[in-house]
């Protein structure tokens, strides 16, 4: 960027009176694009789930790949992906192509300082964008045509973009940045598929997770038909929606969203964060969230302004539970008229009983109908043959679980020791332990020092010693590696953590 178009930017950006509210696109919102997580890694995003749509629940896909030089957007990429949404919410409808933007305005939409460093991470990002790859298959909802694409090929938020003096379509030199948008996109943002956010709320918010975070509850919230009762989301799934990596501890897991929860329910925007176990997978773990003074009066304003955002019929829990009915031959209108009516704990038992119960001796003839009958028994309750049945399977997912999670660590801990292996460092340590024991009996007055030629007979006997394959250096490492190599102390490790898990 040239110093007179900064000057420019600097002097038209005095004048800008930034708007309270700023829209996002609602796919950005419930599909993700970016990694949060900075150890991440991935140059791909896989994401997969149910939808509710015309009384039928369907699988949809959504894939995003970040082709070479580039990577996945991350924190900083996301919030300049907001900012340009908050530039675009302040243009007059219906917006067109291209969107002209300064990069000082971008700076001071995302409340960062506007400099030479900031500007040229900005550029970054956008041409990041450019290059991000999405498919859709039964993902991507197209408000204008009412449904959720699948398309053939990959496409992008935005298709193009040209920085001030560089050369444009026609050939002319442009005298400040374009941006043009991807049709789907810009459709959506024309057709007020959006969600409004409270702009200096949501930048007040410390770090991209909570901001994140903020987003995906403020559209789950919407289609709540009862604010008064927790939202459930499955854990692994919030997971894929952040950008982060899921954790395997549960103690792991709360420390790393507590200060998200913390700093929501400080400001009014949640009443409360509880978290669920019902296992020791992450698979098996919930959060309850329940709406705050803040979201209930966004979600009115939302509603006052009648935007259209998807109210879902069932939770992501309630849609899964429905597919396991209907896999067990109950109806699609009878699944989710139990699930809307009746508790879903009681469901899942019910489910569970009888998968037990079909290989049992048994006279059922329509499964169907006797999985909603028990679910509409009010005195149902499990055989105590099927309870000890079930404990003991549990039992032994647990020990299979432990033990593989044991033989990984034990790999992991192998392969990091054969790479760092070193034949001198094993026999000095082999002769400073022979030296430290002698000495103990020189001091008891029951022997004399080494001399050096005995200590060179050790060094020698030590690397006469050694393995000199692979395979010898691992049952070398089993036999004097310590606890560290010890499969069955691994366990146990592993079993003190999971009781700490419990306490916590």
């Amino acid at each position: 960027m040239n110093n007179n178009q900064e000057k420019r930017d600097r002097e038209e950006s005095c004048e800008i009176t930034y708007p309270r509210i700023f829209h996002s696109e609602v796919n950005t919102i419930l599909l993700p694009f970016f990694v949060l997580d900075k150890h991440s890694g991935s140059s791909t995003i896989e994401y997969s789930g149910m939808v509710e749509e015309k009384n039928r629940i369907v699988k949809f896909k959504w894939l995003v790949s970040a082709p070479p030089p580039y990577t996945l957007p991350t924190a900083f990429d996301f919030q300049v992906f907001r900012a340009v949404e908050e530039l675009i919410s302040k243009m007059n409808k219906p917006v067109q192509n291209p969107v002209n933007f300064s990069l000082y305005e971008l700076c001071k939409l995302m409340r960062v300082k506007p400099c030479k460093v900031n500007y040229q991470r900005i550029r970054e990002s956008l041409e990041k964008f450019t290059s991000l790859f999405l498919k859709s298959e039964n993902a991507f909802y197209l408000k204008e045509e009412k449904r959720r694409i699948t398309t053939e090929v990959a496409f992008h938020f935005y298709d193009m973009c040209i920085f001030v003096n560089e050369k444009l379509p026609d050939g002319t030199i442009a005298d400040t940045n374009y941006l043009w948008l991807n049709p789907f996109y810009l459709s959506n943002i024309n057709n007020n598929y959006v969600k409004p956010f409270d702009s200096d709320y949501y930048w007040s918010l410390r770090k991209p997770l909570i901001k994140r975070l903020h987003e995906v509850l403020s559209v789950k919230f919407y289609g709540m038909p009862d604010l008064n009762i927790p939202l459930k989301l499955r854990y692994m799934g919030l997971c894929d929606l952040l950008g982060i990596k899921p954790q395997r501890y549960l103690s792991k897991a709360k420390n790393i969203l507590s200060s998200a929860h913390e700093e929501l329910i400080k400001t009014g925007f949640l009443k409360s964060a509880r978290w669920e176990k019902r296992g020791k997978k992450p698979e098996t773990w919930f959060i309850l969230y329940t709406p705050g003074p803040r979201a209930i009066e966004e979600i009115k304003r939302a509603k006052g302004e009648r935007m259209e955002l998807p109210e879902p019929a069932l939770t992501d829990e309630q849609e899964i539970i429905v597919m396991a009915l209907e896999a067990r031959g109950v109806s699609y209108k009878i699944a989710k008229q139990l699930v809307l009516e009746y508790d879903q704990d009681k469901i899942r038992q019910v489910i569970e009983y009888t998968d037990w119960y079909r290989s049992q001796p048994n006279k059922v003839q329509n499964w169907g109908a006797y999985i909603a009958e028990l679910v509409r028994d009010p005195d149902f309750s499990p055989s105590p043959d099927f309870r000890k049945a079930k404990a003991e399977e549990e039992e032994k997912e647990q020990e299979e679980a432990l033990m593989k999670e044991a033989e990984r660590i034990l790999e992991e801990r192998m392969r990091e020791a054969l790479e760092s292996w070193s034949d001198e460092k094993l026999i000095e340590e082999g002769v400073e332990r022979a030296m430290r024991a002698r000495e103990v009996l020189v001091r008891q007055g029951m022997n004399r020092p080494y001399t050096e030629e005995e200590i060179e007979r050790i060094r020698r006997e030590i690397r006469e010693g050694l393995p000199k394959d692979e395979d010898g250096r691992r049952r070398w490492l089993m036999m004097n590696g310590g606890e560290r190599f010890n499969l069955r102390i691994i366990m146990e490790e592993l079993r003190r953590e999971q009781g700490e898990d419990k306490k916590g």
